[in-house]
């Protein structure tokens, strides 16, 4: 290293001064160390009571969690030092669960407390320290969830997305959380704030829409209802802020083939259910026929922009077979979808109907239905037949 040249002692200062903080620094660590393995005592004389553990087992896990601490308090620790301490845990946590089982304690005391408390702390250190580690906070969902903290589990989603707002999966958990709790509003806020940070995302945009048709739905319910509703009152249309989220979802993904196709595929799933209901209104056969018309509209071959030209071969093949599966269930048939592919779709997608045609003859020969026979067997000798 460097040298003062002066005095021939390094530049970071005179070696007893080093020795010096270095010694101040170690005290420090284990001073903390040892207030953490003092906190321990009532869980360990409580374990001890019970019997659960005898005195020379209680002595190796003090033995083992003191290595841990002094681990987790080096400048060098890493991601895998907080997880190897958390796996420990868990297995003395499985150990003492069994154990208090075949001892038949009934009493729930701090020891049956103790073990997930202190892995939810070494987890809150661990995310504490590497914020930026998106897999260090997603795995502290899943403990979370796999736990059933359900409270800590929304805290740690609403502290994810404070580091990770571009985190589309963060976005997607907390309004599912919000969602399982009730919180309708607070999981319309989340997904709104999620969209601000990704307007790109097929997800977002088809969880909030999947949303929107829920609430709907159960609007629509209400008031079917015969005391569920006032009607004199003057209503709204149930199914407006769908459709309206559906147009702004389709608008924003316009440019990208792949998210429009995911996002038209959640409409057709969302719209399935929701026709479905007993209850459904003008406003879903509206929006039905929107989604329709946005299923021919946006198709590989149909579409003029230089995006979906370049459109791989899947998307637009997952496109064409949404549009026509959705035609055959509004009762078009065969031979109209059949027309449409010869004249605009792409060679991959009139590769696909063909053989989507020709499964469907077999399939109808195998079960005599002649009449499907004959006109699957019509149909693909026409799309033959284009040039």
């Amino acid at each position: 290293s460097l040298r003062d040249r002066s005095q021939g002692q390094p530049l970071g200062g005179h070696p007893a001064a080093n020795s010096l903080r270095l010694g101040s620094q170690f005290a420090a660590m284990a001073e903390y160390v040892e207030k953490t393995m003092q906190e321990m005592v009532p869980e360990l004389d409580d374990l001890k009571r019970k019997s659960i553990f005898n005195e020379e087992e209680l002595r190796q896990i003090v033995k083992r969690r003191r290595d841990f601490e002094y681990g987790l308090q080096r400048n060098t620790s890493k991601h895998q030092d907080f997880l190897n301490y958390i796996r420990y845990e868990v297995a003395v946590e499985c150990l003492r669960s069994r154990r208090s089982k075949a001892l038949h304690w009934r009493r729930k005391t701090i020891s049956d407390f103790a073990g997930l408390r202190r892995m939810h702390i070494i987890f809150d250190r661990g995310v504490r320290k590497f914020k930026g580690d998106t897999r260090m906070w997603y795995q502290y969902v899943d403990f979370c969830l796999r736990s059933g903290s359900t409270k800590v589990l929304s805290r740690v989603l609403l502290r994810a997305l404070k580091f990770h707002p571009r985190e589309v999966h963060f976005w997607l958990l907390a309004a599912d959380r919000e969602l399982k709790c009730g919180h309708i509003k607070a999981a319309r806020t989340l997904l709104v704030r999620g969209l601000r940070f990704a307007p790109k995302s097929a997800k977002l945009w088809g969880e909030f829409l999947r949303l929107e048709v829920r609430v709907a739905c159960h609007l629509q319910a209400v008031r079917d209802s015969p005391e569920g509703f006032d009607k004199s009152a003057p209503s709204a249309n149930a199914w407006a802020p769908g459709r309206l989220l559906f147009r702004r979802g389709l608008k924003q993904l316009s440019n990208s083939p792949v998210a429009c196709a995911a996002f038209l595929a959640q409409a057709v799933q969302c719209l399935k259910e929701a026709q479905s209901e007993p209850s459904a209104g003008e406003g879903l056969k509206e929006w039905a026929a929107e989604i329709r018309t946005a299923l021919a509209q946006w198709r590989p071959g149909v579409v003029e922009d230089q995006e979906w030209s370049d459109a791989s071969d899947e998307t637009a093949v997952n496109i064409w077979e949404l549009w026509w599966n959705h035609e055959l269930v509004c009762g078009n048939p065969w031979s109209t979808v059949t027309d449409s592919a010869a004249t605009s779709a792409p060679l991959a997608v009139i590769r696909h109907l063909a053989s989507t045609l020709a499964a469907e003859a077999v399939k109808g020969a195998s079960v005599e239905e002649h009449t499907d026979v004959e006109t699957a067997v019509v149909v693909l000798t026409k799309l033959a037949g284009k040039p």
